[in-house]
């Protein structure tokens, strides 16, 4: 099945819906204004309030969707659910997906829930050069009055996964392996937290939520022969870890590679960058890169705030003003204008006048002086 160009708004249920489906491919799709105001007749109580939703395809079936606008979503943004018999290729291409989460809590822009245990065939399924932004969470549905909503949501048992060149912003965790992850590579991704919410504040029992929250471990899940490098990771204020490690047993057990990251918070006096706690422990311990190095093994050669640059450099700006963030979602190279603005950008180089964004992609620049009044809009969506 081929749905080309079709565009999908204001429906009370699931935006477009594949179940027991063969091969579907979703290109250039618009799906927005899904399930948001309750009463609409969709079953909010069960989720069914999701941009895009496959359950169930057929064996060795595909999944592709490619080049999708997804904007004001009750609950998921895109949801693949599956089991082991319909194990089959997917790819999620260069989306574009935004403001979702707003009915619900406990979802993601992108949500992954495929019990594919036992299969063996690695990388067979793609998340690649997607721009993520801005999920809320409704904390009304939290008997605790908490919200959690990520941007990249891997549960159970979902393997084999490779996640490159994405942009999440402005989620609780920006993405969460969670619960017995396989063989999962997330690569070259920008990750940048903001702790605003239109469903309240972002507190998790215990501490902090995390930028990057790292893999959920507890008794037999754990993650395996997983792999998370070479992100950008960024924080706005000392609450924010760029991992956060859910504990159950030593590290050295699960043959996992985190390194050469890049993590930034430029607001951060405490220099933490990593937190962790055990299973059912409610005590947390927060690392500075050297600590956590020392205690994870992991990121021997990553950074944390190489540049120096921190929000107390600066005057006559707001903190929500420090960082940006420039998104192109076009097919070719965009320039943005930085008027009279300076800036340094995540190596601590100092960008003046404009700053040029490769197609689908997205770079992180932090204030550094001049007037921000002539600064193009930094989310370019053509």
């Amino acid at each position: 099945m081929n749905v080309t160009g079709t565009e999908v708004r204001h429906t009370a249920n699931n935006g477009i819906q594949s179940i027991n489906c063969g091969d579907v491919t979703l290109t250039r799709c618009t799906v927005h204004n899904i399930g948001m105001q309750e009463g609409m007749g969709g079953d909010l109580a069960n989720g069914d309030y999701e941009g895009v939703h496959s359950l169930y395809r057929d064996n060795g079936a595909t999944f592709t969707m490619q080049y999708c606008d997804i904007d004001s979503i009750g609950y998921n943004g895109l949801s693949v659910q599956g089991l082991l018999q319909s194990e089959g290729p997917v790819m999620i291409y260069r989306n574009n997906a935004q403001h979702t989460n707003y009915q619900l809590t406990d979802g993601g822009i992108f949500y992954v829930n495929l019990d594919t245990a036992g299969v063996s065939t690695p990388y067979t399924k793609l998340i690649r050069g997607n721009y993520l932004g801005e999920s809320w969470g409704n904390k009304a549905f939290n008997t605790g009055g908490q919200v959690m909503s990520v941007g990249m949501y891997f549960d159970n048992q979902t393997w084999n996964y490779q996640i490159d060149s994405n942009t999440v912003y402005k989620a609780n965790r920006s993405m969460w392996p969670n619960e017995s992850q396989r063989r999962m590579k997330i690569l070259d991704n920008t990750l940048v937290h903001f702790e605003e919410n239109a469903g309240g504040s972002s507190e998790q029992v215990g501490s902090y939520w995390a930028t990057l929250e790292g893999y959920w471990l507890g008794g037999t899940m754990a993650p395996y022969k997983s792999e998370l490098q070479r992100n950008i990771i960024v924080g706005d204020d000392d609450l924010d870890m760029g991992v956060y490690w859910y504990y159950d047993g030593p590290y050295n057990d699960y043959d996992c590679v985190i390194d050469y990251n890049t993590y930034h918070n430029g607001f951060t006096p405490s220099n933490y960058m990593a937190a962790s706690r055990m299973w059912n422990v409610w005590t947390e311990t927060y690392y500075t890169l050297a600590n956590w190095r020392t205690f994870s093994g992991f990121d021997i050669n990553s950074t944390f705030n190489a540049n120096s640059w921190k929000f107390s450099n600066v005057t006559g700006i707001t903190a929500d003003q420090f960082v940006w963030l420039f998104r192109n979602r076009s097919g070719s190279a965009k320039v943005f204008s930085l008027g009279s603005a300076v800036f340094k950008d995540i190596a601590g180089a100092t960008v003046s006048g404009t700053v040029s964004v490769p197609k689908y992609g997205s770079r992180v620049l932090f204030y550094s002086s001049g007037s921000l009044s002539g600064v193009d809009n930094p989310f370019y969506n053509p």
